[in-house]
């Protein structure tokens, strides 16, 4: 089976922390404050017993506005049907113990939505005192977002003053992380300062944490760059080991997506010297690939020449194939040329380089993306080993991917494709290719 994580979605691997990630071994719900103990700092209960669920448990784990069977502390009881309005239900202080049921968190959150700013108001002065135990809790954590996402400025500032001195512990925590990543998305910038400053004091310790690394992927993707400087420094000294890091690469990828030109120069020193061993590891791959897709001609060139000294190895492995597709497709014109020659080789090499991409479950991948972009001269080249193998081409899944890959490329005058009658195989294949398309087991 092709690598658990394809090529084309390692620009979003982990990057949502607000709905679900990716399951990783060892995910708990711990909680970062002591259960009794107030967050030094902040006002607000300490977290209620929903937020010690097991992650594994439905209930537990289901988003508060996305349905589901389960009812959550109180069932119907709490229920937020029973009022007229939302000042009604702040009237009677019902709010925050609603905010905690499944049903009845989804239900204030549907309401915040068409309410009156006199009813928002009334609902967010009932709630801002407990927004910290809010923030905790598994269904409580997403009526603060909604109050973020439909609050005026004020109300925003009025939460982020909440969380001052607590956020590291808040974005270590399985639920108000989700929160800390709504006021980095909609703070006025003052305050996402603050939440910066705070974080920068305990930088690494975030990123490498299932929970931490989503707040300091936001922090890169929400601050401008030139405020991101303690974020950044932080990662000098660390960029390789953070690079090969489960939750490490996440971050690095964000910084090649949003960091100016000069601060990816500073972390590429440490990177490209291990080039080859990051291109060949299961985390470190993904890094690459954005290194070659989304920073300057220098270092993507850098790369990319790393690449074609090992180009037919790399090409058949299960992580580095990933890499050598982004070069074919994101390369100067003259380094794309150099490494599919290399893939192909000279002479009686040429046939057995493509007799072991076409077998392998990573290289037909590869050899197919070369054909996407390669010269006409290589593509004729191609088609020929084709023609010369087309009998044991027909009868495998990656020959026939291989093969209708060849016919769709094919130039106006036959030039590169497969001749006369051997385009048979299309109708040959074409059961094959419509069942499983170009990424079948990929």
């Amino acid at each position: 089976a092709r690598r658990s994580h394809g090529s084309e979605r390692a620009s979003n691997f982990g990057r949502d922390g607000n709905s679900s990630r990716e399951p990783h071994p060892g995910r708990n719900g711990r909680l970062r404050f002591k259960p009794g103990a107030q967050p030094v700092g902040v006002s607000g209960a300490p977290s209620p017993s929903g937020s010690h669920r097991e992650p594994g448990s439905r209930s537990g784990d289901a988003r508060a506005n996305g349905g589901g069977s389960g009812s959550g502390s109180g069932g119907q009881g709490l229920e937020l049907s029973g009022y007229a309005s939302l000042t009604e239900a702040a009237a009677a202080h019902v709010l925050v113990e609603i905010s905690e049921d499944q049903h009845g968190s989804r239900g204030i959150q549907q309401r915040l939505e068409v309410a009156s700013p006199e009813e928002r108001v009334a609902a967010f002065d009932e709630i801002l005192p407990h927004v910290v135990r809010l923030m905790l809790d598994v269904f409580g954590n997403y009526v603060v977002q909604k109050l973020l996402e439909v609050g005026t400025e004020d109300m925003i500032s009025a939460i982020a003053e909440k969380v001052r001195g607590s956020v590291v512990p808040l974005a270590l925590q399985m639920y108000s992380c989700r929160v800390v990543q709504k006021l980095l998305e909609v703070a006025p910038l003052p305050h996402k300062l603050r939440l910066v400053d705070e974080l920068s004091t305990c930088v690494i310790k975030c990123v490498r944490d299932q929970n931490g690394n989503h707040v300091i992927q936001k922090v890169i993707e929400c601050v401008p760059a030139n405020f991101t400087i303690p974020i950044l420094g932080a990662f000098e000294g660390h960029a390789l080991s953070l690079a090969a890091h489960s939750y490490g690469c996440r971050v690095m990828q964000r910084v090649m997506e949003h960091a100016s030109d000069a601060q990816k120069a500073t972390l590429l020193k440490e990177l490209l010297p291990h080039c080859g061993s990051l291109c060949c590891d299961q985390y470190g791959n993904y890094v690459m690939q954005h290194v070659v897709q989304l920073c300057p001609p220098e270092p993507r060139a850098l790369v990319t020449a790393c690449v074609v000294q090992r180009a037919l190895e790399y090409s058949m492995h299960k992580f580095a194939s990933n890499v050598v597709e982004k070069c074919l497709q994101y390369s100067a014109p003259e380094q794309r040329e150099a490494l599919i020659q290399k893939l192909l080789g000279e002479g009686e090499t040429c046939f057995s380089n493509l007799d072991a991409l076409v077998r392998d479950p990573f290289g037909n991948y590869v050899l197919q993306r070369a054909i996407e972009v390669c010269t006409t001269t290589q593509r004729a080249a191609i088609a020929s080993y084709a023609q010369h193998n087309l009998a044991v081409l027909r009868r495998t899944t990656y020959g026939r991917h291989v093969l209708h890959k060849l016919e769709s490329h094919r130039t106006p005058r036959g030039g590169g494709g497969l001749s006369g009658s051997d385009r048979q195989v299309r109708e040959g294949g074409r059961s094959g290719v419509q069942a499983g398309g170009f990424r079948q087991g990929r």
